[in-house]
C-alpha cells in the first residue's frame, strides 16, 4: 500500500480524535459546573426553595403537600435531601398523611431523562389518617 494512501486517511482519524476529545472535554467540565452549582451554590440555600418544592410536589401528586422544612448536604458523589413534617393534604385540607421525615437521594439518571427521579427515599414515622363514617364506610388517608 502507498504511504501517500494512507495519509489523507490519518489525517481525517486524527481530526475526528480531537473532535470528539473537544467534546469529551467540554462536557467534563459541564458536569463539573453542575456538581459545583448544586454542592455550593443550591444545596446550602435548599430551604429558600421550600415552597416550590411543595408546589412541584402539589402539582405531581394531585394533591396538597406542604412541607416544614427541608435541608441538604453532600455525601460522597450524591446529594441528600431531607425533608421533615411532609403532609399530604385530602379534599377537606385535612392533613391525610404526615411524614415525620422523608430522605431521599436524587440519581444521577435524573439529567439523562431531564425528570426528577430518585436512587433512595426513606420514609420514617409515617402517620396515615383513618376513620369510620356514619354508615361504617372506612377512608383511608381521606
Amino acid at each position: 500500500m502507498n504511504l501517500s494512501a494512507i495519509l489523507p486517511l490519518v489525517q481525517r482519524s486524527g481530526l475526528l480524535f480531537r473532535f470528539l476529545a473537544s467534546c469529551l472535554l467540554i462536557l467534563v467540565v459541564v458536569i463539573g459546573l453542575l456538581h459545583l452549582m448544586l454542592r455550593y451554590w443550591l444545596l446550602p440555600d435548599i430551604e429558600h426553595y421550600r415552597n416550590d418544592i411543595a408546589y412541584a410536589i402539589t402539582q405531581a401528586a394531585g394533591q396538597r403537600v406542604t412541607i416544614g422544612s427541608i435541608s441538604a448536604h453532600w455525601d460522597g458523589l450524591h446529594p441528600h435531601l431531607i425533608l421533615r413534617k411532609v403532609q399530604v393534604h385530602d379534599k377537606e385540607g385535612s392533613p391525610a398523611l404526615e411524614l415525620n421525615r422523608l430522605e431521599s437521594i436524587p440519581s444521577w439518571r435524573s439529567l439523562l431523562f431531564g425528570e426528577l427521579r430518585f436512587r433512595e427515599i426513606k420514609i420514617y414515622q409515617p402517620n396515615l389518617t383513618v376513620y369510620r363514617d356514619a354508615s361504617g364506610v372506612l377512608h383511608v388517608a381521606g
